[in-house]
């Protein structure tokens, strides 16, 4: 297992020093430029942050931090949680996000304590979840071009499933993470970085025995990256479960602000910006 980097965030903003994103998805949205100039910004978003976080001499650089809109909305992307109404749209990311003459989009709501509004997953007993792992292998291959290498940044499964009311479809979305460690690793990824915010509250008895399923069985895999869990933000009274012993649990003692908590301890909390859309730029670094 390789070292963790000494030094890095749990995310970046994605919405530019002068809103850049803001800009560009209103240019896109107004039918004044098209999905591929889109696209280019937001690369041009990510190289000139990996840029600024190398230059400021950090070791470990996160990726997957970016969106276009919304991260749990990427994530249903990511499993495959597209209902089929959007699957024939122009564009069935914005489809669901903001809907299209024909179509309603997904509902929002608010994200944990804060006034950041999420795409809330819709999550049917016959939705059939299947990997797309192409925006986050593209963006571990679009840093390693520039000379980086980095963390992706992943939603966790109880999360995703919680703020989708569909915990009870555990066992079908891990194959997806599973297949997800091992595509990382195939291309080369030493760390992941899952998270897994749902914990920043006291959790059901079977909420949190749903932590302790997925994480025995996606942490002790061999053929993945090694994993990291930042800190929850947790109420008073409010426990983690005990994380399993194994390769994937950062050292207690490394540097990295994002180590698990020891696993009767409380976790430790961070401030959250407040912002009022999905263009915003999401959660600050440590909210997903």
């Amino acid at each position: 297992m390789s070292t963790f980097p000494p030094s890095t965030v749990l995310g970046y903003p994605r919405i530019g020093p002068r809103r850049e994103l803001k800009r560009a998805l209103e240019s896109y949205w107004s039918g004044r430029s098209t999905r591929a100039d889109l696209d280019r910004a937001g690369a041009e978003l990510r190289e000139r942050t990996w840029r600024r976080l190398a230059e400021l001499g950090l070791h470990g650089l996160p990726s997957n931090t970016f969106s276009l809109y919304d991260q749990v909305l990427d994530t249903a992307v990511l499993l495959g949680a597209v209902p089929e109404r959007y699957r024939d749209a122009a564009d069935p990311y914005f489809a669901m996000a903001r809907g299209t003459e024909g179509l309603a989009p997904l509902r929002m709501t608010k994200w944990f304590d804060t006034n950041y509004h999420y795409i809330v997953p819709e999550i049917e007993p016959g939705t059939v979840f299947k990997l797309d792992a192409s925006k986050v292998l593209g963006e571990v291959r679009e840093a390693r071009a520039l000379g980086f290498e980095t963390r992706p940044v992943i939603v966790g499964p109880v999360t995703f499933l919680l703020l989708g009311s569909a915990l009870e479809r555990l066992e079908d979305v891990l194959g997806c993470y599973e297949e997800l460690l091992v595509a990382l690793a195939a291309e080369g990824v030493a760390w992941v970085q899952l998270d897994e915010p749902a914990l920043v509250g006291d959790r059901a008895p079977e909420e949190l025995a749903a932590v302790r399923t997925a994480y025995e069985r996606l942490g002790p895999s061999r053929r993945g990256p090694a994993c990291s869990w930042p800190p929850t933000s947790a109420s008073s009274g409010s426990r983690c479960p005990s994380w399993p012993a194994r390769r994937s649990r950062p050292s207690a003692s490394t540097s990295y602000a994002a180590a698990c908590p020891p696993p009767t301890s409380p976790g430790r909390s961070w401030s959250r910006a407040s912002c009022r859309d999905a263009t915003c730029g999401g959660p600050p670094p440590g909210g997903l």
